[in-house]
């Protein structure tokens, strides 16, 4: 007769369990183990990467003027970015000196001024160009000149109206660098200047090539510092401005007109650019002097809402005839397909009843580049 306990084969079990557990378990252990070894091994040791840095106002100016173009902002992200950008840039408002070290990069200094502030201003002036229309992106121009003038704008709409021709010149080369990828690159940077350089040597420009040779020294011994590299580069293409306004053999007190609109053309054809509906309201004519290369814009919106479509000077200079392409409601009616690509296998078009509703560029004189507007036709 045998006799069993219970309790002690119930023991037996249990520990039976937890000795196939235990070798689970360390089975387990040793291939964690050995898979963490080959991988130190193969592949050295993990790194523990540090937080990235937060980005600088810089680099948030030319992720807004990017997301902007690609249309990825909301009204409400817009407007809390770009003027939160435009209030640290203008605290106080001054632009970094062309050639000055800056160790702060592009946080606050002890005056409450950004390093790079000028840059930030560019970026965040052509945003604003392309969210109210004035840019050459679509037909729509969400704000007219008149609206800048006459209205009350918020800060950061008031800042872009104020901007001078000047300037406005300056942030386009910023705008230019920013999208050709070469804002915050020092090599990209010097190599720009280099180019100046041998644009002085070629025009046989001696004072231009000593004062861009001082900048490329000082940009060498500026190493990485993307910040100092901006600055110069800024001092290098303003020094070339006036330079080459004086090129060609032009008399010093010369003048240089010209006409500035926004470019959209509602279709990809030549045979279109006469008609008022090709271009977008805005724009001037403006005069030049070679001497100091200050624009100074000769329309003014006199004409009302429009664009200059074409201009021509007198034998004697002293008079300037231009076509003027009146727009007081624009875009047209909604009905009318101006957008191009258009979509597949249409091929509208729309110019007589366009021409019905929209009137034809007119003639118009201004005599000495002083005096008021004539109209002729």
């Amino acid at each position: 007769m045998k006799i069993t306990f219970p309790a002690f084969t119930s023991l037996r079990r249990t520990v039976a369990t937890g000795r196939k557990l235990f070798t689970v378990v360390m089975l387990t252990a040793l291939t964690i183990f050995a898979v963490h070894s080959f991988s130190v091994f193969a592949f050295g040791a993990p790194q523990h990467r540090a937080p990235s840095p937060a980005p600088t106002p810089l680099e948030r100016a030319l992720t807004l003027e990017r997301n902007v173009n690609a249309g990825k902002l909301d009204e409400a992200h817009f407007t809390q970015t770009v003027s939160a950008l435009l209030q640290l840039a203008n605290a106080p408002n001054q632009a970094p000196r062309p050639g000055a070290q800056d160790t702060n990069r592009s946080t606050p200094d002890s005056t409450g001024t950004i390093s790079d502030a000028f840059f930030v201003r560019a970026l965040a002036h052509a945003a604003i160009a392309q969210w109210v229309g004035h840019a050459n992106n679509g037909i729509t121009v969400k704000l007219s000149a008149e609206f800048l003038t006459t209205a009350n704008p918020p800060a950061w709409l008031a800042a872009y109206a104020a901007a001078t021709y000047d300037e406005q010149i300056a942030y386009d080369w910023v705008r230019h660098l920013a999208v050709e990828g070469k804002l915050f690159s020092t090599d990209a940077l010097r190599s720009e200047v280099l180019l100046y350089f041998a644009r002085a040597r070629r025009m046989g420009n001696p004072a231009l090539e000593a004062t861009l040779q001082t900048i490329l020294i000082k940009m060498v011994d500026a190493g990485t510092d993307a910040t100092a590299c901006r600055a110069l580069w800024l001092a290098a293409r303003r020094a070339l401005r006036p330079a080459a306004l004086g090129y060609a053999g032009l008399a010093p007190d010369s003048n240089l007109l010209l006409y500035t609109r926004n470019a959209f053309h509602y279709k990809p054809n030549v045979c279109g650019v006469h008609v008022s509906w090709a271009y977008k309201p805005g724009g001037d004519i403006l005069s030049v002097p070679l001497a100091t290369g200050t624009a100074r814009p000769l329309l003014r919106g006199r004409l009302g809402s429009g664009h200059v479509h074409g201009m021509d000077l007198w034998f004697d200079a002293d008079r300037l005839v231009f076509a003027y392409a009146p727009q007081p409601v624009w875009p047209p009616a909604p009905q009318y397909e101006l957008v191009w690509p258009k979509p597949e296998r249409s091929n509208a078009c729309y110019s007589h009843e366009l021409r019905e509703t929209m009137d034809p560029p007119h003639l118009y004189e201004i005599r000495d580049c002083s005096t008021g507007i004539d109209a002729i036709s």
